[in-house]
């Protein structure tokens, strides 16, 4: 926390910077920089008229926030994405896309096996939500030689790409989505949207990265899905309750890669030019970066 503040008040030296809890929570403090939202904090803070989320996912700050409505909120990611997660998004689609899942089983067993080898512009991956991470992270994909098909709400679009959009769009693309990668925000409408039903509509034998929350999947539908086939394997990085427990069953299932949530770690010299960038442009009443429609909740 020191680096961040010797940092801040070298950029910001007319800036007051405090680090909780190592400060008491002044009515004076207007903006807050902050990864998750303590309980009442914001109620404390009479003064408070920005906060700038850590990470990218906001949803328990939306909630937190709505009641509070003369607050912005904006997110600290670079505009042009995150090379962390694109990294990390190629690396867990190659390793479906190349059978590691079956040859680390095949190693446990000491079996030589035989698996199917295709080439990456055989593959079709499949991009839910296409916010500035998963715009940075479809790209990254087609540009590794994969074809991509993209899904969101609304009808933006990546070049030399399928999209589908909306409902009406939905069934078409996950039946097209050999690797399925989901980025998308957490809302009410995208909550268990990885479910039976859709899990149903991939091709068989489909491969499945959460990237996103681990409110998007129904839990039991993910594992009746790998047991009956119609899922290959999984890799999961988000959970409904993190750490995940130890007796849940997705522990227990080979099928099932699961990841502590380490797609991307903030750091000092990637996160701070966009902190201090919307401060500035808060005091000099500038539109902000990266800001959150709270009536969305992304």
């Amino acid at each position: 926390m020191a680096a961040w503040k010797k940092v801040f008040q070298a950029e910001l030296p007319n800036e007051v910077i405090r680090c909780w809890p190592d400060c008491e929570l002044e009515e004076t403090i207007d903006i807050v920089i902050i990864a998750e939202p303590k309980t009442g904090l914001f109620e404390k803070l009479k003064n408070l008229k920005l906060v700038i989320a850590q990470r990218a996912g906001v949803e328990d700050l939306v909630d937190a926030l709505r009641n509070r409505p003369d607050v912005k909120l904006c997110r600290a990611q670079r505009p042009d994405g995150d090379r962390m997660i694109d990294d990390y998004a190629l690396l867990c689609v190659m390793y479906h896309h190349r059978n590691f899942q079956d040859l680390i089983l095949a190693n446990s067993s000491r079996e030589w096996i035989n698996p199917e080898v295709s080439f990456s512009e055989e593959c079709t991956v499949g991009i839910m939500g296409l916010g500035v991470i998963g715009s940075s992270v479809a790209r990254r994909i087609r540009d590794a030689g994969y074809r991509v098909v993209t899904w969101n709400r609304s009808g933006a679009n990546e070049k030399d790409m399928e999209h589908f959009s909306g409902a009406e769009g939905f069934k078409e693309f996950m039946g097209k989505s050999k690797i399925l990668v989901n980025l998308l925000a957490l809302t009410s409408e995208t909550k268990n949207i990885i479910n039976s039903n859709s899990i149903d509509l991939l091709p068989t034998g489909a491969a499945f990265i959460n990237l996103g929350r681990g409110e998007h999947v129904v839990d039991e539908d993910l594992i009746v899905a790998l047991e009956k086939k119609q899922l290959s394997a999984a890799t999961l990085d988000v959970f409904r309750e993190e750490p995940l427990p130890r007796e849940h069953p997705f522990w227990q299932n080979p099928r099932i890669l699961v990841m502590p949530h380490i797609a991307r770690r903030p750091r000092i010299d990637f996160l701070t030019p966009q902190l201090i960038e919307n401060i500035r442009r808060f005091r000099d009443r500038k539109p902000l970066l990266q800001e959150v429609d709270v009536t969305k909740g992304y």
